[in-house]
């Protein structure tokens, strides 16, 4: 059996005493697509900021596979400031999908 893509375990994340994100585990398997859905607030950026090693979570621990290949489109970027309205979505694969 191969190893996932992306482990997380237990992850914690606060900003200013506020919990964004309580002991969240969770595992991408090479060929899955994941999507991160939920409601304005939920931690949906801050899940994948950690995922990307963009921030650190206060407590947990983080696997990624070594041949990892990312895709991200934040919700808003500054060098296109007219679009603002992207769906987030996390695509996941290795260099090909099964």
């Amino acid at each position: 059996m191969n190893s996932p893509l992306i482990a997380l375990e237990s992850i914690s994340k606060s900003f200013a005493e506020k919990n964004v994100l309580q002991n969240v585990s969770m595992t991408v398997n090479r060929g899955e697509i994941t999507t991160i859905i939920g409601p304005n607030g939920a931690g949906k950026s801050s899940l994948v900021r950690v995922i990307l090693g963009l921030i650190t979570p206060d407590q947990g621990n983080i696997k990624r596979s070594k041949d990892l290949v990312i895709g991200y489109m934040p919700q808003k970027n500054s060098y296109r400031s007219h679009i603002t309205n992207f769906n987030l979505q996390v695509f996941t694969a290795s260099q090909y999908l099964p």
